[in-house]
């Protein structure tokens, strides 16, 4: 297996477990402290928690999307080698739009960011 697939597998595996982990960790805290806040006012008519909530909800289930699609690009990088370079820039822009949503605990964005780079210069 080529070295920027193995990178991508790990990079996409981090996005979908940094999403699945912010929505249990939400829930958690949530659960403990009953979705209140302070005053019980919220942030203001825009950060009410049912803002925050569908904020926290969208940018995990985008990590997640992303995470699966650079997990199938490099399944598609083993199985096509010759294609390697169109799927390292297919990567690297999937991980560079999850470096905006901090996917994969931030790290899985930086794996794939690197696995791009090293798909597409690879010879």
């Amino acid at each position: 297996m080529p070295f920027a697939a193995a990178l991508a597998l790990v990079s996409g595996a981090m996005m979908i477990a940094g999403g699945i982990t912010t929505i249990l960790v939400f829930h958690v805290f949530q659960s403990m402290f009953g979705g209140g806040y302070m005053m019980g006012g919220g942030w203001g008519m825009f950060m009410s928690p049912a803002h925050i909530q569908y904020m926290i909800y969208a940018t995990s289930i985008v990590s997640m999307v992303i995470g699966a699609v650079i997990l199938t690009l490099a399944y598609k990088i083993r199985l096509n080698p010759q294609s390697t370079r169109d799927y390292g820039i297919m990567i690297l822009i999937a991980s560079l739009v999850g470096l905006f949503t901090a996917s994969g605990f931030g790290m899985g964005s930086i794996l794939g960011i690197i696995a791009g780079i090293i798909a597409i210069v690879r010879k």
